[in-house]
């Protein structure tokens, strides 16, 4: 093995060492609205940031890097085709890019499933790091959460006032079954 080799070897050893790595799951996270920051380097050129769309709105991703970054940005294709060219995207090359697209009922129809892409492809070694931001914003459906604390309370209610009727109710037929025992009685 060469001196060059041998450096070149040695390098990816101790970047590798010190790389975190996550283990490849079944289970397909999603990215959420907010701010990312993260690496490009030997390892990953790119990195695929997957989020759902759920309602229509404008999809904005905006991405700040020390170096010119790709940012990519694409949406559902149509079902059964394997074209790409009726798929919605957008790119932007840049220290500072930003890409965006509206979507609509009908795109949300063909899938919800959306990917914001951010890729260096400049000359790469070892001790290549390309630190970035990048920020996330979709349309996303609210949470109806007040709307199951009011029903929730309401429920509560009428349970309580059941069992405070029923309650009264049955007072007062013990009441009159205890008068017309004693009325019987005398």
């Amino acid at each position: 093995m060469t001196e060059e080799g041998k450096s070149l070897y040695l390098g990816i050893v101790k970047y590798l060492r010190e790389t975190r790595f996550s283990a490849l799951s079944q289970d397909r996270t999603y990215s959420d609205i907010g701010n990312y920051k993260d690496v490009l380097g030997c390892n990953f050129t790119t990195y695929t940031y997957t989020f759902r769309v759920n309602q229509p709105g404008r999809i904005v991703a905006r991405a700040k890097a020390q170096e010119p970054v790709a940012l990519v940005l694409n949406g559902p294709s149509v079902p059964g085709s394997l074209s790409t060219q009726d798929r919605p995207f957008d790119r932007q090359d840049g220290l500072s890019t930003q890409v965006e697209f509206t979507a609509t009922p009908e795109l949300i129809s063909r899938g919800k499933e959306w990917t914001v892409g951010i890729s260096y492809f400049g000359d790469v070694t070892e001790q290549t790091q390309i630190h970035y931001d990048l920020s996330l914003d979709f349309p996303k459906r609210k949470e109806l959460i007040w709307f199951w604390i009011v029903l929730g309370i309401a429920g509560f209610i009428l349970v309580v006032f059941g069992v405070t009727k029923l309650f009264f109710v049955t007072r007062r037929f013990s009441r009159s079954e205890t008068r017309n025992t004693e009325d019987s009685g005398t």
